[in-house]
């Protein structure tokens, strides 16, 4: 019999994407997956070490999956991601009974690691393969087109922990997103620390207009969302490609991260105010649909409640499809852990509270006009008996609101429809077929 694994995943989506490429690589080395932790003879925790809540997340899934090997005592018990790129040497002497730790691009060593461990020999496969961990939703897949960011946000730890921009091959990535449309994704979401900077580090440019261009001919893909836009990255010729591009969604996901322009550079931005409310613009003359997303920190350090309305002025003039919001989280090795006049945690979470009660006051009187208008929407999944949860072109899974679709008429998981909105909340729609 196979010995079996069980992985689960911490963080964001590129996490995710990690996740089923060393489920690939398990498999290809004798490996059969379990889909429950108990009955898996080895339990991965893939970690995220982004912010502090994630990594307080990661630990307790450690734990979590100790307690498995307490009753069975053969379990192993691996920690890979970023969480264990980061802090590998405070989880060994911290966290006792793991059997292995690696960090991030470390399907391969991982799964050969593993596979030791319980005497296979089997041939290791290369990590561009990835296997299905929730068959539920085929349909829609991530495609990770670079890893890493040369940029240096004074908040952020990615470039420490998952190095510079790397970007992947145009032939590579269409040749991967081939194989996902091939086990059922229509969707394609398309995913990176900085979409916008794909390519630089190995064609010379900017390349993601003719990767959009290459995976619009894919047979199968109807949909491509992009995801994680710097605004500096945003040029013409990529909003010209969103455009003219059939396939490609009238949707961006852009993290400007603040609007006050002291804020800005203090975070190590390169956008301002007036550099934002002139793309935003932009993106709503070219492409009148667009969606736009965005994430914005409060409580950055020396963020006073002038900076803090400043922002609020700006989403009540942008009127931003949709809208996170983080509270600043400090994190070590960053320029900004030692700066000066730290917020208190009480008024971070004061001024993230009102900027989302602000944010849904747009969203809901915003969704309210799209009330007696039909959109597209794709099937996710069915709620309950007559009721399924379907996305527009405007909702990314998991992060942004859905389409509830009334109906007693069979509708399958994966398929598009035409939905007539019929109401609205602050995040959802309503619609019938």
């Amino acid at each position: 019999m196979k010995p079996t694994f069980y992985i689960h995943t911490l963080g964001c989506d590129k996490n995710a994407v990690d996740s089923e490429k060393l489920a690939f690589s398990l498999q290809s080395a004798g490996f059969e997956p379990s889909y429950a932790p108990e009955s898996a003879d080895a339990i991965i925790i893939n970690t995220c070490g982004f912010i502090q809540p994630a990594k307080e997340e990661s630990v307790d899934a450690l734990f979590e999956a100790l307690s498995y090997k307490e009753a069975s005592p053969g379990t192993v018990i691996a920690a890979v991601g970023c969480l264990a790129q980061r802090y590998k040497k405070e989880i060994e002497e911290g966290i006792e009974g793991l059997d292995l730790i690696c960090g991030v691009d470390s399907a391969d060593e991982a799964a050969k690691l593993l596979a030791d461990m319980f005497g296979l020999s089997g041939t290791q496969a290369s990590v561009q393969g990835r296997a299905l961990l929730e068959p539920e939703t085929r349909h829609y897949a991530y495609l990770k087109i670079s890893e890493g960011c040369s940029k240096f946000c004074t908040f952020c730890a990615i470039p420490s922990i998952r190095g510079p921009l790397a970007s992947q091959s145009i032939g590579s990535l269409v040749s991967e997103a081939k194989t996902l449309a091939e086990r059922g994704a229509k969707e394609l979401i398309l995913i990176a620390q900085d979409t916008g900077s794909y390519g630089i580090d190995i064609y010379g440019k900017p390349m993601l207009p003719s990767l959009l261009s290459e995976l619009c001919s894919i047979s199968g893909i109807n949909w491509i969302r992009i995801m994680y836009m710097y605004p500096e990255s945003l040029n013409d010729e990529i909003i010209d490609a969103i455009a003219s591009l059939d396939k490609v969604l009238p949707y961006l996901d852009i993290p400007f991260q603040h609007a006050s322009d002291e804020m800005l550079a203090m975070m190590g931005r390169q956008a301002t105010k007036e550099s934002m409310y002139g793309l935003i613009n932009k993106l709503r003359r070219k492409i009148p649909d667009i969606a736009i997303r965005s994430t914005f920190i409060c409580g950055f350090p020396g963020e006073t409640r002038s900076h803090a309305a400043e922002l609020m002025e700006f989403l009540q003039n942008a009127k931003l499809d949709r809208v996170g919001v983080f509270e600043y989280s400090r994190e070590d090795g960053t320029k900004a852990y030692s700066m000066p006049n730290q917020v208190s945690e009480k008024e971070k979470q004061r001024r993230r509270a009102q900027i989302m009660l602000l944010q849904e006051e747009i969203s809901e009187s915003s969704l309210a006009e799209r009330i007696g208008t039909s959109i597209t929407a794709i099937i996710d999944e069915e709620e309950a008996a007559g009721i399924y949860v379907a996305r527009s072109y405007l909702d990314a899974p998991e992060v942004d609101g859905c389409v509830y679709i009334y109906t007693q008429a069979p509708l399958k998981i994966g398929e598009f429809c035409t939905a007539h909105i019929t109401g609205s909340t602050a995040h959802d729609l309503e619609a019938e077929i």
